[in-house]
């Protein structure tokens, strides 16, 4: 995997996104880089926790200016730990306007808790369609996705067991 250009390709945008959090560069390079092996061009795929988008972009190679700061409005009472935790380390991100390389290709359905995730995900257009609801009751008809991924977003839910049948609930056999 490390001498594989397209990790290295990843790491390389992921760090020069991920500055604020450094630990995240490896952190989302690795599923990164599996998951565009293991999608598909013809996969009709649903992104669980689609977040801003950034990572979906990144991840089927998307490239974008060298200026735009996904943490430009960070600070430092966005990351709250306890109860409420939010995670976020923004709570008005910067939205994208432009892409130097567009992604290999688009992703059928986006779905995100957060409405200011949303906001930036829908102005990187990597999604088809972006919904705002949660794993334990996905609002998308049965056997609609080929492939269904997510990057560090289970632990939003409550029930785990109940988040995993909606997600097979939504698989086509």
């Amino acid at each position: 995997m490390r001498n594989d250009p397209l990790f290295s390709e990843l790491l390389l945008e992921f760090s020069r996104f991920y500055w604020l959090k450094p630990a995240d560069i490896i952190w989302d390079t690795v599923p990164a880089y599996h998951i565009r092996k293991f999608i598909e061009e013809k996969d009709k795929i649903l992104d669980l926790g689609c977040g801003d988008g950034l990572f979906a972009a990144l991840t089927f190679g998307a490239k974008l200016p060298s200026d735009y700061d996904r943490f430009i409005s960070a600070k430092p009472g966005h990351q709250r730990i306890g109860e409420g935790q939010s995670g976020d380390i923004y709570s008005d991100p910067k939205l994208a306007t432009s892409f130097i390389k567009k992604p290999v290709r688009s992703i059928d359905v986006g779905l995100e808790l957060k409405p200011h995730h949303l906001k930036v995900a829908e102005s990187l257009g990597v999604y088809e369609k972006l919904i705002e609801g949660n794993f334990e009751n996905i609002p998308c008809e049965n056997d609609t996705f080929d492939k269904v991924f997510s990057s560090m977003a289970f632990y939003w839910g409550d029930d785990l067991s109940l988040q995993l049948q909606e997600v097979r609930r939504v698989l086509k056999d």
